[in-house]
């Protein structure tokens, strides 16, 4: 069988079930989907799955002071149609595992470390197979705009939140973003207004100390400000020595 590369129009030669393709005139490295050939490339992930724990309990456990045991961890590649011109979007191809992880279904292309898919990490890695139609983006953008299969990480997380609460989401392996809009919804709101007193803390204590010193002293307003961070760096400062103990 043989296949039209994307890029030169040369014909490759392929097999039954290959994937993964190097056009051997203009040397491309393409994917094969939908009877058609397109460029292909996969952003390395940045994060590791230990530092994704982490970040996991920080968010969860001190933003609710509640548990969470997490009980299925991984790192997915998961494919996006790249769509070029004035557009630079990158489109999910797995609509079905966006909605359940909360995987975003459009972002615009990151910067990163990029490389060239190969046979093997269909072997190693968690790639996953687009389950899009990519006929639907060529109609709505044109052909000649959609460029390209590009491969983001993401951690795909199931967890047990506080109290038999199953929760589903995601986390990008390159930026560490957490993909979670439940997460707001665990928030009692006592526990929200006991947050906002939490912070409002920060601004209050240092103009507690600022303002005998404009009103006594007489200073200007600029003056009152460069006391008011003075105090405001020293409570900081002061707060992160109690945290670390």
């Amino acid at each position: 069988m043989k296949v039209k590369c994307s890029q030169c129009g040369g014909f490759i030669e392929i097999k039954p079930f290959d994937r993964i393709l190097l056009c051997p005139y203009c040397k491309s490295h393409l994917v094969f989907f939908n009877g058609r050939t397109f460029s292909q490339k996969l952003l390395q992930e940045s994060i590791n799955i230990r530092e994704i724990r982490r970040r996991i309990y920080r968010i969860f456990v001190s933003s609710t002071g509640r548990s969470i045991n997490i009980t299925q961890i991984s790192l997915n590649f998961v494919p996006f149609v790249e769509i070029s011109g004035d557009r630079n979007l990158l489109i999910s191809l797995s609509p079905a595992l966006s909605e359940l992880y909360f995987i975003p279904s459009i972002v615009s292309t990151p910067a990163g470390e990029y490389r060239f898919l190969e046979k093997r990490d269909f072997e190693t890695s968690n790639i996953l197979a687009p389950d899009g139609d990519l006929n639907t983006y060529q109609k709505k953008y044109g052909k000649e705009n959609v460029k390209g299969i590009v491969y983001l990480p993401f951690y795909l997380v199931e967890a047990e939140f506080g109290e038999g609460v199953n929760l589903s989401f995601s986390i990008d392996g390159y930026s560490g973003t957490l993909f979670c809009p439940v997460l707001d919804a665990f928030l009692p709101r006592d526990e929200k207004k006991d947050l906002l007193k939490r912070y409002s803390i920060h601004f209050l204590l240092p103009i507690f100390f600022s303002f005998p010193f404009y009103f006594v002293f007489k200073r200007s307003f600029l003056d009152f400000l460069g006391v008011f961070f003075f105090f405001y760096v020293i409570y900081l400062f002061y707060r992160e020595e109690n945290l670390d103990e």
